[in-house]
């Protein structure tokens, strides 16, 4: 295909269908996500089944709980409470030190990328906001 680049992937094979293929692969993904969300929130056997996966999920997280593990949970956990001052903290050290090196195009990237990741985190805890499976311990307040 004239006018065409062409890209080599990690093995050295050269065409433009690697690209084409992988953003494809991207948009199926994507679909399975939305589907299998939309699955769980409107068809009561897909939200039971998910209900099971979830418990068993955790069910193995409780075993392999640990009471060193459970105090650096509780310590980090301080940053989310009452606001997430963590993610703030974060938030602001990586804009100090794009603004110290001053490479421009990275601080703008940095700032659109952490805002579209912090608002579509809070969007999806809103949206797919869901109970905690029975028998399962909540250690915080």
């Amino acid at each position: 295909m004239a006018g065409t680049t062409i890209r080599r992937d990690g093995a050295g094979r050269v065409g433009w269908w690697v690209t084409r293929a992988r953003w494809l692969l991207v948009l199926v993904l994507v679909g399975v996500v939305v589907v299998a969300a939309a699955l769980v929130g409107n068809v009561q056997p897909t939200a039971v089944a998910a209900d099971v996966i979830d418990h068993a999920v955790l069910s193995a997280f409780v075993a392999i709980r640990t009471p060193w593990l459970t105090q650096a949970a509780r310590a980090v956990g301080v940053l989310s409470n009452p606001a997430p001052l963590g993610m703030f903290g974060v938030w602001w050290a990586t804009l100090a030190v794009l603004v110290i090196w001053r490479p421009w195009r990275h601080l703008l990237v940095a700032a659109v990328a952490m805002f579209v990741v912090s608002l579509g985190s809070i969007t999806a805890s809103d949206v797919f906001h869901r109970p905690r499976p029975l028998g399962v311990e909540v250690l915080g307040p």
